[in-house]
């Protein structure tokens, strides 16, 4: 868990510093390139395990669609919007997780839930500074590579 963590601080800081030169587009590309390389010798570790294969190709293509236009979103506010912003706009993740999984799986959430939800964007609010600040596309994107995550 600690590499885990070390390696998404790596990515993160790497792609908030080549972000303000490279175009997001490239800089997820490469950050695509190079998980693939490190991810594809595990496929062929034991090829003929059942855990590769999908029951529901259509989920995993909106998954994997999902994921990357969240990814690119992510890259753009990274690369554009304070580092210290961008990361307290990542945990609102969670707040979109439990509104959704009332709203799409209709999850029972009980009002000290409903309660932690509305603080939660409150807390969104106050690092966003709507009215303080204009909004930048960058802390937009942010948001909503957070809900798409």
């Amino acid at each position: 868990m600690a590499f885990s963590a070390l390696c998404q601080a790596l990515v993160q800081s790497g792609v908030h510093l080549t972000g303000a030169t490279l175009p997001v587009v490239q800089v997820a590309f490469f950050r695509s390139f190079f998980a693939v390389v490190v991810v594809v010798p595990f496929l062929f570790l034991k090829p003929a395990r059942p855990v590769w294969r999908s029951q529901n190709l259509r989920g995993q293509i909106i998954r994997a669609l999902t994921t990357t236009i969240s990814m690119f979103f992510w890259f753009y506010g990274l690369s554009t919007v304070p580092l210290v912003e961008v990361i307290s706009l990542s945990f609102t993740s969670t707040i979109y997780v439990t509104i959704g999984a009332a709203l799409f799986l209709g999850e029972r959430v009980g009002p000290r839930r409903w309660a932690a939800v509305c603080i939660g964007l409150t807390g969104a609010l106050v690092i966003l500074r709507p009215g303080l600040v204009p909004l930048s596309l960058g802390m937009l994107s942010t948001m909503l590579g957070s809900v798409l995550w």
